[in-house]
């Protein structure tokens, strides 16, 4: 019948008209707010339902199925699965047409994955600085209600490899941002100060940004400390990959 051949593309089609007005129409905030939200909603059901194969469990952790072989409806291939169908369902003439997409797949991850889509491993790669080498952490990240919370361990430069730090933070929006500080303080006592990392996709596997640390300096016979910007990006480690030693 054509209901189940097109009718998951009419709900697609619908959920984009109303994420549009939410995004940009001017007026009553809670009224966009909701016109997204349900819009993304309706954009997500035109997409996985028609895919979904075997179970489907609601519980208190959300919603999960097997679709199209996925364990659950992981960041990325959501944010893949509303990009297509978007980019189907929305005509090419309309203006900024790539823009709207990337943002519509980013609400969509963000509304229905919410914090619980970044627990995970995550390389963390830290630009040079002054004379120290570009460095690589890996972050073993768990996320406990509103909190990040997370283990970090140095695994490059290896004469580093017995550091580690407890990072704790939260995310609001596209803005991730917390305190890191170090749990060897035998090893690098000095080490703790702040993390601020932006999005940089729609499926929240990349963040960069910077993080700041007080540095200490001996300048002969005195002292000197400033605040001291690091670049800084995250990763998503994939599923199954194996980090460093």
């Amino acid at each position: 019948m054509w209901l189940f051949r097109w009718g998951p593309w009419l709900v697609v089609a619908v959920g984009c008209v109303l994420a549009l007005y939410g995004l940009t129409a001017a007026g009553n905030i809670e009224l966009r707010i909701a016109a997204v939200t349900l819009g993304a909603f309706m954009i997500l059901a035109g997409v996985a339902l028609p895919r979904i194969m075997g179970e489907i469990a609601l519980d208190a952790r959300g919603f999960k199925a097997n679709v199209q072989g996925i364990d659950q409806l992981d960041p990325s291939a959501l944010a893949a699965a509303v990009t297509e169908a978007a980019e189907k369902a929305i005509p090419d003439s309309y203006p900024h047409k790539d823009e709207f997409v990337r943002e519509l797949a980013a609400k969509t991850v963000q509304t229905w994955g919410g914090p619980e889509a970044l627990a995970g491993r995550w390389w963390a790669q830290l630009a040079p600085n002054d004379d120290e080498p570009e460095k690589l952490d890996l972050v073993e990240l768990q996320v406990k209600g509103e909190d990040l919370v997370a283990d970090i361990r140095r695994c490059q430069p290896q004469d580093q490899s017995e550091r580690r730090w407890k990072f704790v933070g939260k995310i609001r929006g596209s803005f991730l941002f917390g305190m890191f500080y170090t749990t060897t303080p035998d090893i690098n006592a000095l080490s703790y100060g702040t993390i601020q990392l932006r999005r940089e996709d729609p499926a929240a596997t990349v963040w960069s940004g910077f993080y700041v640390r007080l540095e200490v300096k001996s300048g002969g016979e005195a002292w000197s400390s400033a605040l001291e910007p690091v670049g800084l990006r995250w990763q998503r480690l994939e599923p199954g990959a194996e980090p460093i030693p």
